[in-house]
Parts: structure tokens; C-alpha cells; sequence
């Protein structure tokens, strides 16, 4: 389950259950779908104790976080990256931001607490995670094509990040972590342009009710005779144009040596 630049989707097993009589019974804990910097881990809210009484006071919440899934740390002794207090009254959050978290591989647990004590138990595996701050990878199959009176240039847009990691977030949640696409046309196939410095022809922004940008244009959107590249972006930044262009408009060179025999 991987967060991004890449992201992470994942779902933490379940919220672990509080020592007897303090203790909330086992509520599902999810990880949220995350792009880089973005990342927020969310999980259920218990209404029960271990002992099957009801939720009778304010409940914390401690999030344990680690690169490995063993050894597993300890409540009350190990300290969570993570200390949600109880408030005076309702609970507190049941959300937590982990974007500060260094890229790479976690495992997360979280507990429940009441402010006179009683720490639940860790859940019994905890939920992976990875954090990878890549950008997208370059879009593909960039074409134009022509259907009545009607061109179009579009793409492919990409499934994975730069560093191979899945598109999780814009790829399968677009509403979380939208694609925008930069488009260049310039008169020459060198210099490459460069995504984040050179400034793109054409920008398309996501739908504002969300989703990922469309992955095409008109023709006319870019001038004719010029080489085009796409570059796809989001919150993590631009990736890279794909590796050629496309020569839209191209026109034959002049035919040389003209001869009359």
C-alpha cells in the first residue's frame, strides 16, 4: 500500500482494543489516500470498551509509527510520534497529518486512551504505508489526430511516479491528488524544455468539482509547425516530457539541387 508522491492507501487492520474497562472495542483504522506532503492517517472512532461497557469519557489517541513492523512498540513505554490528549469534553481528533514523515517504507498502529489512563492495546499488525515524494512520470503516446473536421492532440497519462512507484493518488483518487498537464510547443525538437523552468504553451488545470485534467487539446491550442511535449504535474511537482516530441504540422524541407537536364 503505497502513499506518494506516490501515496498510500492502506487500511490499519483495526484500532486496537483499551485495557479493561478504559479500553474501546476494535474500530476500523484507515490510512487516507495521500500524495506526498499531503498524507493524513485517519481512523474509527471507538464506542465501546474492552469489556463491552460504553465510551464513558473523552478519548485520546497515540500513533506509533516505525520503518519496520518489528519489533512492535510498546504502550507506555515506547513514545508515538503521536499524542492526541483528551479534551475537556468529545474526543479528540481521529485524524492525523503525516506528511512531515521521511519518505520510505512506515507501519503504523494507534490506540485509544482516557485522561485517568488505560491505553488500548496495539491492533494486531499494524497498517504499511510507503511515502515517496516523486513527481509523475512523463505522459505517453503523445499523438495528434484528426476525426472529420475536428484535430486533437492527447496522451496517455501516467500510471506510476519517477521512481516507479504507482500513481496512487492521481491515478485512482484524482479528487486527492489531481494531474495537471504542461504543454510545450516550441519551434525546435532542442533544447528539451524543462518542466519547473521552461514555460509551458499551454497549462490544463484539473476541474474545479475534481478529477484529473483532460489529457488532450485542440490542435489550434498550440501554433502549428512545432514540436510538442507533455509533462504531467501535481502536488509533488512536475515530472518529466516524454522522451521525444511530437512534430505537429512538420512540413518536408526544401527539395535541394535543383536541376534542369
Amino acid at each position: 500500500m503505497l502513499i506518494t508522491r506516490r501515496l498510500v492507501v492502506a487500511t490499519l487492520l483495526a484500532l486496537a482494543f483499551p485495557v479493561a474497562a478504559f479500553g474501546q472495542a476494535a474500530v476500523p483504522v484507515t490510512v487516507g489516500t495521500v500524495v506526498g506532503r499531503e498524507c493524513s492517517i485517519a481512523w474509527g472512532l471507538p464506542t465501546t470498551n474492552t469489556d463491552g461497557t460504553p465510551v464513558n469519557a473523552p478519548l485520546g489517541f497515540k500513533r506509533y509509527d516505525q520503518a519496520t513492523p518489528t519489533p512492535v512498540p510498546v504502550p507506555g513505554t515506547t513514545v508515538p510520534v503521536t499524542n492526541l490528549a483528551p479534551p475537556a469534553t468529545g474526543n479528540a481528533a481521529t485524524t492525523d497529518p503525516c506528511g512531515n514523515a521521511t519518505p520510505g517504507q512506515h507501519y503504523s498502529w494507534v490506540t485509544a486512551y482516557y485522561a485517568a489512563g488505560g491505553e488500548s492495546p496495539l491492533a494486531a499488525a499494524p497498517t504499511p504505508w510507503y511515502l515517496t515524494l516523486a513527481p509523475p512520470a512523463a505522459p505517453a503516446n503523445v499523438k495528434a489526430a484528426v476525426v472529420g473536421t475536428t484535430c486533437t492532440i492527447s496522451w496517455t497519462p501516467p500510471t506510476t511516479n519517477i521512481d516507479g512507484t504507482t500513481l496512487v493518488g492521481s491515478a485512482l483518487t484524482p479528487v486527492s491528488a489531481p494531474l495537471t498537464y504542461l504543454v510545450y510547443a516550441l519551434p525546435n525538437a532542442t533544447p528539451v524544455p524543462v518542466p519547473g523552468t521552461t514555460p509551458p504553451t499551454v497549462t490544463i488545470a484539473p476541474p474545479v468539482g475534481g478529477g484529473n485534467a483532460t489529457a488532450s487539446l485542440a490542435c489550434s491550442a498550440v501554433p502549428s509547425q512545432s514540436n510538442v511535449w507533455v509533462a504531467a504535474q501535481n502536488v509533488n511537482g512536475p515530472g518529466a516530457v516524454q522522451p521525444s516530441p511530437l512534430a505537429f504540422g512538420a512540413v518536408p524541407s526544401t527539395p535541394p539541387g535543383v536541376l534542369v537536364r
